[in-house]
């Protein structure tokens, strides 16, 4: 008795969720960006084949990361990253955030994280803000940089900022410790 009611009430949900879903793009209003002038505005894989089976457009990397470097502090658990990148774009962008993996000589993940840096026009290339890695710099073996993510300021909110679009990556960076110049 118990699974013929539960049933009905899942299929009733799952209705409601869709339902939900497919209203999204009415309640954005004017806040979301004009598809002709900007990328999708979720994250995406380019290898990643879309609904019915075809493959997206490939998108090209609109920013590159130049160097990377490290400050080792006195800490066993933690170590500070900043990375330089330059904007590819043809405009300004108010802030990009670059996602990285630290991973140690096995290639394991020993933290997910992300730096990131404002006003950024094209062709400029600038460090990252300062970001706190959480392992010990003796443990890291390299640097993977995974992708990036666009945002734009809230119009007279200083520091805060509304996501536009992310993309990963075409190629993943890989960033040996060799390669890592130490600040300080």
């Amino acid at each position: 008795m118990m699974k013929k009611l539960i049933l009905p009430l899942l299929a009733a949900a799952l209705a409601l969720l869709l339902a939900a879903c497919g209203n999204t793009d009415s309640q954005a209003g004017n806040s979301a960006p004009d598809p002709a002038e900007d990328p999708p505005s979720s994250s995406q894989d380019a290898s990643a084949p879309e609904e019915g089976g075809e493959e997206p457009a490939a998108h090209e990397d609109e920013f590159a990361v130049e160097a990377c470097q490290a400050e080792d502090t006195d800490r066993t658990d933690w170590f500070n990253l900043t990375l330089k990148v330059r904007n590819l774009t043809g405009g300004t962008v108010d802030r990009v955030s670059i996602q990285y993996q630290v991973l140690d000589a096995n290639g394991d993940v020993l933290d997910d994280n992300q730096a990131g840096v404002n006003r950024l026009d094209a062709g400029q290339g600038a460090w990252t803000d300062t970001s706190t890695v959480q392992c010990a710099f003796s443990e890291m073996a390299s640097v993977k940089i995974t992708g990036y993510s666009v945002a734009e300021q809230i119009e007279g909110k200083p520091n805060q900022y509304t996501a536009l679009y992310g993309y990963d990556f075409s190629q993943p960076i890989l960033i040996a410790k060799e390669d890592i110049s130490l600040a300080g």
